[in-house]
């Protein structure tokens, strides 16, 4: 029965995911809820809780208040919010199945504190019925447009900061005046990041390494584009490794360890990086607008492809069980890797027969499957039934996922390897380093 889950654990809602991304900015985020969902955020979806300072509030609903609308009463809860907190740089209003319910206005409150307090306010349309990534989505590309109308201007100029409406336009003007709808390909100086929130990483020092992958990665092509503009040899040696360090990018990872100031660099990055489907929209929007290219891909040291490799020992039928882009990366590194330890064998004389029968890998998820990064097998669960149904047709020997998925699993005698997802069971499996995973 769809709806019905006799297993798993409620998943991450839609009201935490936006909070995830807004949390390291610098703003009050007030959850419209009775204290539930507020208290649900940080106990259990926010692992930044305990050592990142963030204002969040709950509005601590009432029953007769959200049956009267009484709006006045919620609003002078944010006033001592705001004077609480004191140099706050906007407000957001997270949306939760109370204001839903009774249908709040969230644009039109938004409106009332904006007038009332003099901060900008984000009016962020969640309802606590979808999972958190298209909350998530909505909060990225609900501060994408307060950035490029304007709304945040007076913070970033009280700040001494660039102003990201002024940026955005001098981009697209630049866009537009090449007439072909992208920048001139060149070194990479700058790189986003979108989609990276704790409920999408594989471990919680994910922002981290995400962020060494990308500027190793781009460090060394721009030293080879540069060697081959100015037709010479790439450097060797401690040369090479003085040039790229002089190369490295700077790498903003928009949702974690990125403040207010980081903003405006949304709109001056050379290139993006979608980690999680939740960074799709905004990424398109970026590429659309502003001719900022992006790519889909989780970066991951080499190290730990290998490392799943030899656990799984190649030939499997394999399912992986996480968010969209994260489980797709890490099935072309398997399938990247099979292939040139396959094609070394040839090389070095191993009878074909004799080599392991490539692998078959799927994608399952019960958060958002993007369409034109499926492949023929993967699916998207509806449901719990559904995603059983699917592991008993699906005959895998191995299944990779977050160890709560195994409730479900109980009747299933293949091999489960852990990847944590904090979206699925929180701390409760969580791994802490990346090097902590697959153990």
């Amino acid at each position: 029965m769809k709806g019905l889950y006799r297993y798993l654990s409620p998943f991450s809602p839609d009201q935490s995911g936006a909070v995830a991304v807004l949390y390291e900015l610098g703003g009050i985020i007030v959850i419209l809820d009775a204290g539930g969902c507020a208290g649900n955020i940080c106990g259990f979806d926010e692992p930044r809780w305990g050592h990142k300072q963030s204002a969040v509030y709950s509005a601590g609903i009432r029953d007769l208040d959200a049956i009267l609308g009484r709006d006045e009463r919620t609003i002078n809860k944010v006033g001592g919010a705001v004077e609480a907190v004191g140099n706050a740089t906007f407000i957001a209003l997270i949306g939760t199945p109370v204001p839903a319910v009774v249908g709040t206005d969230l644009k039109a409150l938004a409106r009332m504190c904006e007038t009332k307090f003099g901060l900008p306010t984000l009016a962020i349309e969640t309802y606590g019925m979808e999972y958190y990534d298209k909350g998530a989505e909505t909060a990225y590309m609900t501060l994408l447009r307060a950035l490029e109308s304007g709304q945040l201007d007076a913070s970033f100029e009280a700040l001494g900061l660039h102003v990201p409406s002024k940026v955005a336009a001098s981009r697209k003007a630049a866009m537009e005046a090449l007439g072909d709808g992208a920048l001139p390909d060149g070194n990479v100086g700058c790189v986003g990041v979108l989609g990276a929130t704790p409920l999408d990483l594989l471990s919680l020092d994910g922002a981290a390494r995400i962020r060494e992958e990308v500027a190793r990665y781009y460090s060394h092509q721009n030293v080879f584009a540069e060697a081959a503009e100015n037709d010479r040899n790439v450097p060797k040696g401690f040369a090479f490794d003085l040039a790229r360090q002089q190369s490295a990018p700077d790498v903003y990872v928009f949702g974690m360890d990125s403040g207010f100031g980081d903003l405006p660099h949304l709109f001056t990055v050379d290139r993006n990086i979608v980690i999680s489907p939740a960074g799709l929209a905004p990424a398109r929007h970026l590429a659309a607008q502003y001719g900022i290219p992006y790519d889909v891909e989780y970066p991951l040291h080499f190290s730990f492809t290998e490392k799943l490799h030899d656990r799984l020992g190649g030939g499997k039928r394999v399912l992986i069980l996480h968010q969209q882009v994260a489980a797709n990366t890490l099935r072309q590194n398997l399938r990247d890797h099979a292939d040139a330890l396959r094609e070394m064998d040839l090389l070095m004389g191993t009878p074909e027969e004799q080599l392991p029968a490539p692998y078959e890998i799927s994608v399952g998820s019960f958060f958002e499957m993007d369409e034109d990064l499926m492949e023929a097998g993967d699916a998207k669960f509806p449901g719990e039934d559904a995603f059983i149904a699917y592991v008993k047709d699906g005959n895998f020997d191995v299944i990779l996922g977050d160890p709560m998925y195994r409730m479900a699993l109980k009747w299933w005698d293949g091999t489960f390897l852990s990847l944590p997802q904090y979206s699925v069971s929180g701390e409760a499996h969580e791994a802490l380093r990346e090097e902590d995973l697959l153990k």
